[in-house]
């Protein structure tokens, strides 16, 4: 029963393509890097030490099953597996040595392709691996089985057209010739072989022409190769269907042409030379050789304590970044954004340690186009958003089936490539997408995070009274706060009229509530007035839906006044206690102006001036017989003491005119002129 459900369990993984198939790297001196972390660590234990080019594989969940230099394979303990030696890679190669895939259609066996170094006899061969056996560790069941020699020192692998089948690329030397073989269900496929090229020979030592890179885009639809003394880099077009190789692209002068990698996205192509620092990148959408050869930038340089040898082979991992090793390093580069252009890339020298142990040329090689498997992308959301989904490799897809993993949502599944579905509550939210082609049947799933939204209620709109203040807290400390008024604090208090609103930020959320205060009218009696002829006046203070108590006793909304006097009335408006005074003044009117003063100090009509009651709106003038005005005052209290700049006039009749008003009269700005007599 145990084996049963361990097949079960692989055929499913078999079946549900994965990322994490490749999430541990072993190369160079014992290095490591584990991809099951985010962001990626350097791992240690592994017992590989190879110049180039090594393999590893993992399950579907990322849990290690093997890895190999080409000549030694060891399982997931870092112990050689029963008969896992002596297989005829080379660990003296300068490039590629091997490749693992599984074998399709089944759930424990595995090939490993590997080559032999610089032209050599070995050339091409597989060995399979049974991971049924010892125990889950694994077992070498067959090796060295020859496919053709001599062959350079190229390997790569991408999907079929089919999703199920595996393409194993390779380039016969001396010849121009790019072999590729079928890996399906059945085994190994007689080649399918495609004359394009230039011929792969000779070089500036035995055979050098036979390393650089070959490499395959993400979708599997382009291949690049480095050819290490003509300095060249070549694209071509692959044929994921037919295996056929076609549109030769040659960019020449890179000697030694060395790494060679396609950006996930597959516009841009990253190259190296090996005994240089520089990371060139070439923008290749344009597909004319003139264009993609104009766009080359180098985007940083990747340092080594070699004296010799910097630069080495570039790999993506399945994080979606570009490795980059470096000779005899304790350090990988890293371009953290391979797929934007320029510097804007971020390539990153030193970018990832590799804890003290050493890089050489190479990085594990494995089948760039498991990238290509059914993916989804979001952006996490705020509860009550709506997130859309964007679902990516799935236009041959026959169905796709969603899984929000919300149960307290009225639509929980759904079968659109591209759905969108509201989330009500935080939380986080396992997002599962199967997409079905037959034969296959890919799940992936990914966590979405839906954050919480602050909770803001500033209360009611609110009226004040007169004078007062009212305290506005937007809660939630620790958060980040920006009011209306331009305040970023928790509180305000504020203490007038108008629409106040406050926006608290989380961190990850938004949420915004207003509040509109208003004040009660203030009662307003109005200035001083006057009782006219003897006839009344009206006071008012109303104000709907309130009480009043004037100073008479009376608690109506106004009242009548006949007699002069200090009035007041409180309002009790909304809780709010107002209140006002007004000075009624009687209704005479008079004004009695002098003809004559004596202005000699003695105390008796030292000054002129008018003198009344009733009068408003004051303003007298005082001029000589000639016209000159000496004295010009608005202040009935003010009178003329008879001096002019400070010297007493003479004796003698000066014209004086007065501008009023009376509250009592219908005419406004009333005039009486006259003259007085300065006496001594």
């Amino acid at each position: 029963m145990q084996r049963l459900l361990l097949i079960a369990f692989l055929f499913i993984s078999l079946n549900s393509f994965s990322q994490k198939e490749f999430n541990h790297w072993f190369f160079g001196h014992n290095a490591g890097i584990d991809f099951n972390q985010t962001p990626a660590v350097a791992q240690t234990g592994g017992a590989i030490f190879c110049s180039d080019q090594t393999s590893s594989i993992s399950d579907s969940a990322g849990n290690l099953l093997m890895y190999s230099d080409g000549i030694n394979v060891w399982n997931r303990n870092h112990v050689q597996m029963p008969n896992g030696n002596n297989l005829m890679g080379s660990s003296s190669s300068y490039s590629h040595v091997s490749i693992i895939t599984r074998k399709p259609g089944s759930y424990h066996l595995f090939y490993i392709f590997s080559v032999d170094a610089i032209a050599g006899s070995g050339g091409i061969q597989y060995s399979i691996v049974d991971m049924s056996l010892q125990g889950g560790n694994g077992d070498v069941t067959s090796k060295n089985n020859l496919l053709t020699q001599p062959v350079c020192e190229k390997l790569c692998a991408l999907k079929h057209s089919n999703g199920q089948d595996v393409w194993i690329i390779t380039h016969q030397w001396n010849t121009d010739a790019f072999y590729a073989y079928l890996l399906t269900s059945a085994g190994v496929n007689a080649p399918v072989i495609t004359h394009i090229g230039p011929v792969h020979q000779g070089g500036s030592q035995p055979n050098y022409n036979s390393a650089g890179q070959l490499a395959a885009s993400p979708d599997g639809s382009k291949i690049a190769c480095a050819i290490y003394d003509m300095g060249l880099y070549e694209i071509f077009d692959f044929n994921n269907a037919t295996g056929l190789v076609s549109n030769q692209i040659d960019i020449s002068g890179y000697t030694p042409a060395w790494g060679m990698q396609f950006s996930p996205d597959g516009t841009k192509l990253y190259g190296t030379c090996w005994t240089f620092t520089q990371i060139y990148q070439f923008d290749i959408t344009s597909g004319n050789a003139t264009t993609i050869a104009n766009s080359v930038i180098v985007v940083g340089n990747a340092t080594s304590p070699d004296p010799n040898y910097h630069a080495g082979f570039l790999q993506l991992g399945p994080d979606k970044k570009l490795y980059v090793a470096k000779m005899n390093s304790n350090y990988v580069g890293v371009v953290n954004s391979p797929d934007l252009s320029g510097t804007a890339c971020n390539f990153v020298d030193n970018g990832l340690y590799l804890a003290g142990k050493i890089c050489h040329a190479g990085l594990p090689n494995y089948i760039i186009t498991y990238f290509n498997i059914p993916d989804f992308t979001f952006q996490n959301i705020c509860a009550g958003q709506v997130v859309s989904f964007q679902s990516s490799n799935t236009a041959d897809a026959d169905s796709v089936r969603w899984n929000f993993n919300d149960p307290l949502s009225v639509s929980n599944t759904s079968s659109l490539l591209n759905p969108v579905h509201s989330f009500n509550f935080p939380g986080t939210y396992n997002i599962t997408m199967i997409s079905y082609n037959s034969p296959n049947i890919d799940t992936v799933h990914h966590n979405l995070i839906v954050y919480p939204l602050p909770v803001v209620n500033l209360g009611n709109d609110t009226s004040l009274c007169p004078g007062g203040s009212l305290l506005l807290d937007a809660g939630n400390p620790g958060c980040t706060y920006l009011w209306s008024t331009g305040a970023t604090s928790q509180t305000i208090t504020v203490s007038s009229a108008g629409m106040y609103s406050v926006t608290v930020d989380n961190g990850n959320c938004q949420a915004t509530d207003n509040i509109q205060v208003t004040f009660v009218p203030q009662i307003d009696l109005g200035g001083d007035v006057y009782l006219c002829n003897q006839s009344g006046v009206t006071l008012s203070a109303f104000i709907p839906n309130s009480t009043y108590l004037w100073s008479d006793g009376s608690t109506n909304s106004s009242i009548a006044i006949s007699e002069a006097g200090l009035y007041w009335v409180t309002v009790v408006s909304r809780n709010c206690v107002l209140s006002d005074t007004i000075r009624v003044n009687g209704g005479d009117f008079s004004l009695y102006i002098p003809n004559a003063f004596t202005p000699d100090k003695d105390g008796l009509n030292d000054v002129f001036k008018p003198v009344g009651i009733g009068v408003t709106k004051y303003h007298l003038m005082i001029f000589t017989r000639w016209g000159d005005k000496i004295f010009d005052s608005t202040n009935m209290n003010d009178g003329w003491d008879g001096t002019y700049k400070g010297n007493l006039c003479q004796l003698s009749v000066y014209v004086w005119v007065l501008e009023y008003e009376s509250p009592c009269s219908d005419v406004k700005n009333l005039r009486k002129y006259g003259t007085v007599m300065l006496l001594k």
